[in-house]
């Protein structure tokens, strides 16, 4: 008798960690599913026109890809850094030049950064321009993270 509600127990605890295990995958998948990426998390938050809403999307451009890559970039080279600096002999030439090149790819991401900002300032009208700038310069002040992701909005955009 006590064998057989040991198994129960251990069963039910069994199904219990299925379906958290099932929860998390569903969660992920569903913030894995296709994201925007608005810069400063402002144009969610704004009451654009369809249109409006359209050219400070086009504006974007190809801002998302070249983050990614960016990231994927600065991974490899943080791990070739750790490499190198768990190596019995640590080649602190090529640490240096691992470095210079992280700086620069972080002065590149900046720079684009603000291109990105000048970009969707352009495509939006005056009063949306003030609240947008309204919206990120705090971010920009404080030191905050630009780049976030949110959900797509329900809207079309061709």
């Amino acid at each position: 008798m006590k064998r057989v509600v040991l198994q129960a127990a251990l069963g039910l605890s069994l199904a219990m960690n299925v379906v958290v295990v099932a929860l998390v995958l569903v969660r992920t998948a569903e913030t894995a599913s296709p994201k925007e990426s608005d810069l400063d998390c402002v144009i969610p938050r704004m009451d654009l026109s369809e249109d409006e809403h359209r050219r400070a999307v086009a504006a974007r451009g190809d801002f998302v890809v070249f983050c990614e890559n960016h990231q994927a970039r600065m991974a490899d080279l943080r791990e070739r850094l750790a490499t190198l600096l768990s190596a019995p002999e640590p080649e602190r030439t090529e640490m240096d030049e691992i470095l210079a090149k992280m700086s620069g790819m972080q002065a590149d991401y900046q720079k684009r950064v603000i291109e990105r900002v000048l970009a969707v300032r352009e495509a939006l009208s005056p009063g949306n321009r003030d609240q947008y700038d309204e919206l990120l310069l705090p971010r920009i002040r404080g030191g905050g993270a630009l780049l976030c992701r949110v959900k797509t909005h329900n809207r079309k955009v061709d």
